[in-house]
């Protein structure tokens, strides 16, 4: 099996990357702001057109509240996916590719405090779960080690939200609604290649 992987790259002397990047993540929900995104990656090239990448990303966006939905607060995703990138010209100094891929999206909203009756306390989650993500970009050949790149993608991921309001004299109840986590991310970065 490693024979399967191996061969391709020694016969082609293509090169893995590490990278690294910042950006700015724009949610579909409009009363969640835009924020910055930061992340960072390496792949492992199967072919001279063909990649495969494990990439981490971080992004932190402010929530306004709405109606059965999320209060006031933040709003944190990180997610962990692993994608196929194919590379149009791989030779070439400039290099534009696609990619899609998928993986974990794990997620913490914290609230803002809220001035209330103190017999009563609420307390928000996003679930963590799968999603799915999609795009492309183009990087810029600097030197044999080092290019620039900057990608777009969009990352779906529909998530459900709890909220947990406990009452000291009625007791605890929950209320469930839907929450869309999907994203439109714009980054740059570097890949640093050996």
């Amino acid at each position: 099996m490693a024979g399967f992987v191996v061969y391709p790259l020694l016969a082609q002397n293509v090169k893995m990357n590490v990278r690294g990047h910042i950006g700015y993540s724009y949610l579909w929900e409009k009363n969640i702001d835009a924020g910055l995104e930061s992340g960072f990656g390496f792949s492992v090239p199967f072919t001279k057109r063909i990649a495969f990448a494990f990439d981490v990303g971080y992004w932190k966006n402010e929530v306004h509240q709405r109606e059965n939905q999320l209060l006031d607060g933040s709003l944190t995703i990180t997610p962990f996916y692993f994608s196929i990138h194919y590379h149009l010209w791989p030779q070439a100094r400039f290099v534009p590719y696609v990619f899609a891929g998928g993986g974990l999206v794990f997620t913490s909203f914290k609230k803002e405090d809220i001035i209330g009756i103190p017999e009563i306390t609420i307390r928000q989650e996003v679930d963590d779960g799968l999603g799915w993500q999609t795009g492309g970009g183009a990087l810029l050949k600097i030197n044999q080690r080092l290019a620039l790149y900057g990608e777009f993608e969009y990352l779906h991921k529909q998530g459900k939200g709890t909220t947990t309001i406990t009452d000291m004299n009625f007791g605890t109840r929950k209320e469930h609604f839907s929450v869309s986590l999907n994203s439109f991310l714009l980054r740059i970065g570097l890949k640093y290649f050996f």
